[in-house]
């Protein structure tokens, strides 16, 4: 088992356990709480099948990792990963993170710079600041936090079952979406965690990142679904989105996506990040090529191109609903066979179009089919 010593306590040294699997450009992943880095078991599946090397390690005081006293706070969370960068001696990573774990990538990007990152990814983000405070209205109370902890302190066992219960939705997706066994092997990582890691990390999330925002020079993608209940939507990603330099947001359903670029087609094939949202199973709308004031989906005035990225285990046709309904609305439409390799479409009549009934041919481009829609018809 690989482990990189990033400390001691006492006579003790503090290991960091990680896995490394697979070629290709790198992807790391920093996992929410209060699991551990088998918890991205489906998406390294994925990325691994889209040629990625994926490297995933438990935080400090999780999973495999020495479980020390101290330490859990994101100066250090951040100096482990950059022990870890080091050690593997990585370059143009992906780095991604989910939930807690995206306090480890925007407090690194702040910290360390992008030395390492080419690209970064925050599911479920936990910046730029969660606490309320006079500057910060939006933030959550502190005393959600404090009896959060307090419940930790009392029975630890019982307040891990609340928090997942609400990490998962179970009353609406128990059974469905998430089944018995996937909620008891996360109970069953929680509760093996260290007891002072548990609690100390809860203190972690109110750490201010919003510097650390301001130093991002490298693309980010943001998914959150707006259901979130460990971190709400409007405290994190709604604000995030606005410290993201050129940052631009398009709303689906219950899906936010916030890059803080405008990447072109040739870039969402190269990003790799694709597959991890995918695999999530979260439906991906990516935005290219539209200023940041035009791009939010409900707004009115120019409606920009929509990329419709499909899940590791399904291909474009998946979107054939959303492709229509999006039409109808007025939108360009592209749905790449698949986001992360250049090959061919599957050729498929388009709806007829206005009164002629005629049928046109797709735009074929780079692997992707193109359509591009008006309201009352559509153009070729």
């Amino acid at each position: 088992m690989p482990y990189v010593e990033v400390g001691t306590e006492n006579s003790g040294a503090i290991e960091i356990y990680y896995e490394d699997h697979g070629v290709g450009s790198p992807v790391v992943l920093i996992h929410g709480y209060p699991l551990n880095g088998h918890s991205w078991e489906k998406q390294e599946a994925a990325l691994l099948s889209a040629g990625h090397r994926v490297i995933a390690y438990d935080r400090r005081g999780f999973g495999a990792s020495s479980q020390p006293s101290l330490g859990y706070d994101y100066d250090t969370f951040a100096a482990d990963l950059d022990a870890l960068l080091v050690k593997l001696d990585l370059s143009d990573v992906a780095l991604i993170g989910g939930s807690m774990g995206t306090g480890e990538v925007t407090r690194y990007l702040g910290k360390y710079g992008s030395g390492r990152v080419g690209k970064a990814a925050m599911l479920a983000p936990l910046g730029p600041f969660l606490l309320k405070t006079p500057d910060n209205p939006s933030g959550v109370e502190r005393a959600i936090f404090e009896d959060f902890m307090a419940a930790i302190v009392a029975d630890r066992p019982a307040a891990m079952k609340t928090f997942l219960d609400n990490c998962y939705n179970i009353d609406l997706l128990g059974g469905s979406r998430v089944s018995d066994q996937a909620w008891q092997t996360s109970f069953n990582v929680a509760v093996a965690a260290s007891a002072k890691a548990t609690l100390d990390c809860v203190a972690a999330w109110l750490e201010d990142f919003r510097e650390d925002v301001s130093r991002i020079d490298v693309p980010v993608l943001i998914v959150q679904g707006d259901d979130d209940r460990i971190l709400p939507i409007a405290s994190t990603s709604k604000q995030l989105r606005r410290l993201l330099r050129d940052g631009f947001t398009l709303h689906r359903g219950r899906i936010e996506v916030t890059t803080n670029t405008l990447f072109q087609r040739s870039t969402l094939r190269s990003l790799g990040l694709a597959a991890v949202a995918g695999a999530i199973g979260l439906s991906v709308l990516l935005t290219t090529g539209a200023s940041a004031e035009s791009t939010t989906m409900h707004a009115d005035g120019p409606k920009p191109t929509v990329v419709l990225v499909h899940g590791a285990w399904a291909d474009a046709s998946s979107w054939d609903g959303e492709i229509r309904r999006l039409q109808d609305d007025g939108y360009s439409v592209i749905a790449p066979a698949n986001p992360l390799r250049r090959s061919a479409p599957r050729r498929r009549p388009l709806r007829p179009g206005g009164e002629s009934g005629r049928v046109p041919q797709p735009h074929r481009r780079l692997g992707q089919r193109r359509v591009q829609a008006r309201r009352g018809g559509v153009v070729s």
